[in-house]
């Protein structure tokens, strides 16, 4: 499944349109017009520190790298660390293309549930569609599947996963589940979520998988997605 840098911007355009994200405060004065258009991307935090930020992401499936520089840093005041991947919207210097590597005008980001595969057990696969989970994305990046849908709101956290299921596996392909780990949560209240999966284990696990099937739970949005010629890229 081959997409374009286009085809995640716009997906990531408007699923982030709307939405309540937390801001950094601009230098520019409330009069400034800033007719940039802004960017937003799934990244990876690779470096932090007390002057900046760095950050990497692919536009595609298997794209090269693009790296990322902000003099803004985060802190730790919303537990972000090296390794975790999150959602910012940023503007690109003047000239510089949306697919190169540079420093950018951070404007705002929204933390990202963090997780790895996981092995499903017969209690998740037999309950999994039951999930109330709508309006649900999947695409994947590099070493990273990637989702966003409308979840339920719920003390303790309501958290979308992944499961795969081994017994699955067939000439290279194996079906996983992307459901949530409380699927008996009535939605009162929702809210919208995104999460990424490392694939590092993953293809410690099952290094001759390279087919993924990914099944979507919700009431209306039931689908699969397939990744086809999945392998580890070195380096991310």
């Amino acid at each position: 499944m081959k997409t374009s840098f286009r085809k995640i911007s716009l997906l990531l355009a408007t699923i982030i349109s709307g939405v309540t994200s937390l801001f950094m405060t601009s230098c520019n004065s409330n009069d400034d017009f800033d007719d940039r258009v802004m960017l937003y991307n799934m990244v990876t935090v690779d470096q932090m520190s007390g002057t900046g930020m760095s950050f990497s992401f692919r536009t595609g499936e298997t794209t090269p790298l693009i790296n990322l520089t902000s003099s803004l840093s985060l802190g730790d005041a919303y537990g972000i660390k090296v390794g975790d991947r999150i959602m910012i919207g940023y503007y690109l210097p003047e000239g510089q293309a949306p697919d190169a590597s540079g420093p950018i005008d951070l404007i705002n980001f929204r933390l990202v549930y963090n997780d790895s595969v996981r092995t499903i057990t017969d209690n998740i696969l037999s309950t999994w569609q039951g999930a109330q989970m709508y309006n649900t994305q999947v695409w994947r990046t590099g070493n990273y599947i990637n989702a966003f849908s409308v979840i339920p709101v719920a003390s303790p956290a309501v958290n979308i996963c992944l499961y795969a299921d081994p017994a699955s596996i067939n000439n290279g392909s194996m079906d996983l589940y992307l459901t949530l780990d409380n699927r008996n949560i009535s939605p009162s209240q929702q809210g919208e979520c995104y999460a990424s999966y490392n694939l590092r284990t993953f293809f410690i696990k099952y290094p001759d998988v390279h087919t993924l099937n990914i099944h979507m739970a919700g009431p209306y949005d039931k689908g699969d997605v397939t990744f086809r010629d999945v392998y580890f890229i070195p380096g991310e």
